[in-house]
């Protein structure tokens, strides 16, 4: 059982996401992107699940069970090469339902200061 304790946990990070561009390449690559000015939004989730695992660190996760939910985004500016970010996540929920368990969490993403993305995710431990 997923510790409620944890709700309202905050984690910022100690050190940057440089993004570069051969990363964001690759990764367009991967999904089918032809324009590769920009990340696509999911390109966060590539630094951000680390964040999740340190802000879900001790609560009694078995990662094994495992699976990724639900994703969303609210982009203010998009990500592009040469960022310097930092991220902060905070566990906003814990819930049970049909036998599984479901953590939601936060991603703050900033650049120089000024949040330019915000992700929620749902994460799911199956029972």
């Amino acid at each position: 059982m997923i510790d409620p304790t944890i709700v309202g946990k905050r984690i910022t990070s100690t050190k940057p996401f440089i993004v570069d561009q051969s990363a964001i390449m690759r990764f367009c690559q991967a999904i089918g992107e032809r324009d590769d000015r920009f990340a696509p939004p999911t390109f966060s989730f590539t630094f951000i699940i680390s964040a999740f695992e340190e802000s879900l660190k001790g609560a009694g996760i078995d990662w094994s069970r495992m699976v990724h939910g639900d994703q969303r985004f609210e982009i203010r500016e998009p990500i592009k090469a040469g960022d310097i970010l930092t991220l902060s996540s905070t566990v906003e929920s814990v819930r049970s339902a049909a036998g599984n368990e479901l953590v939601s969490v936060r991603a703050d993403i900033e650049r120089e200061g000024k949040e330019i993305i915000q992700a929620w995710s749902t994460l799911v431990v199956r029972g």
